[in-house]
């Protein structure tokens, strides 16, 4: 079982941060009540890719014609993942879209980084 938890802004070789571990270690024994800590067997910090405005980038990147990428969605992207998709999807494809896919093209088109 994977467990995951916190969005800290400290990078890769922060610590990892006791009072939030507790809360999680707190909240497993509570779901699942045979959960003991000797049962853990690693425990990491990892990046998620986000965007400074914490939205996604989607769409095709300036510069390189043919190539398109959907990523920024920082905690989100298992909740946004598949409409990030389609819309992806929509653009490579030169589909039709409808008004709110028209505004969420414009908010989360990469060009609004420069990139």
């Amino acid at each position: 079982m994977r467990v995951v938890g916190f969005g800290d802004f400290q990078g890769l070789k922060g610590p990892v941060h006791q009072e939030r571990r507790n809360l999680q270690i707190a909240k497993m024994k509570k779901i699942f009540p045979n959960f003991k800590e000797s049962d853990i067997m690693s425990e990491n910090n990892c990046f998620r890719a986000m965007s400074p405005d914490d939205m996604p980038l989607i769409g095709q990147l300036k510069g390189h014609p043919g190539v398109f990428i959907n990523t920024g969605q920082g905690g989100k992207g298992l909740t946004n993942g598949l409409g990030c998709g389609d819309l992806l999807a929509k653009i490579i494809s030169n589909d039709m879209l409808s008004p709110t896919e028209e505004k969420a093209k414009t908010y989360c088109d990469p060009i609004r980084f420069g990139v």
